[in-house]
């Protein structure tokens, strides 16, 4: 069944088609202001690199936060209207449950996001349960961090922070696609409509 998945949650926007178990293709591109217009260009190309017709799209899964305010609302905006237009079920999940439903903890060990206002989301295979910290304590005790697998999707800033203060080199981006070929609709709700999960203020 031709699956259109999305997400526009991380500092990284990405869109998927896939049939079954198989990716057709994808495109990604860095968050921006112009989110509508380069989402919508983006799919035009996916559909002609892939060879497939907007009609030919049979349901759609989106990642629902957190994330930036504008690039996630763009993206369930675009997602939905385009359930609706094609009348096809749409399916959400925000990423830790996707992390959950998909057995993400297999290809790596932590999730830490930018939370906004010097925090971050921080998702530990250990746990497995979303908590909420300062960034200064993040960095405080990421020793305990290095010779994990993490993935992130944090500032710039951030970003150096990390490796400057604790020499941590092990950063990777969340492997969407990768995730995407383990995920069982048959447990999932479709709905008629989804709504963006920001777990506090939207950032």
């Amino acid at each position: 069944m031709l699956t259109l998945a999305i997400n526009t949650a991380l500092n990284l926007n990405q869109i998927v088609l896939f049939d079954d178990k198989k990716i057709l293709g994808e495109k990604i591109w860095t968050n921006d202001k112009r989110s509508n217009d380069i989402f919508l260009d983006n799919f035009k190309n996916l559909l002609k690199t892939t060879k497939k017709e907007k009609t030919e799209i049979k349901q759609i899964f989106i990642i629902t936060g957190p994330g930036p305010y504008v690039s996630l609302r763009v993206g369930i905006v675009i997602a939905n209207a385009f359930a609706y237009g094609l009348n096809i079920p749409i399916f959400g999940l925000n990423i830790f449950d996707f992390i959950k439903e998909t057995n993400g903890f297999d290809l790596f060990d932590l999730l830490i996001l930018n939370a906004s206002k010097e925090e971050i989301f921080i998702f530990n295979k250990n746990k497995k349960e979303m908590e909420i910290i300062k960034f200064k304590d993040l960095i405080k005790n990421l020793n305990k961090f290095k010779n994990l697998k993490i993935v992130e999707n944090l500032t710039d800033k951030q970003k150096e922070n990390i490796v400057r203060d604790a020499d941590l080199r092990s950063l990777q981006y969340f492997p969407f696609s990768n995730l995407l070929l383990r995920l069982n609709f048959d447990k999932l709700t479709a709905s008629k409509i989804i709504e963006p999960e920001y777990f506090r203020e939207a950032v």
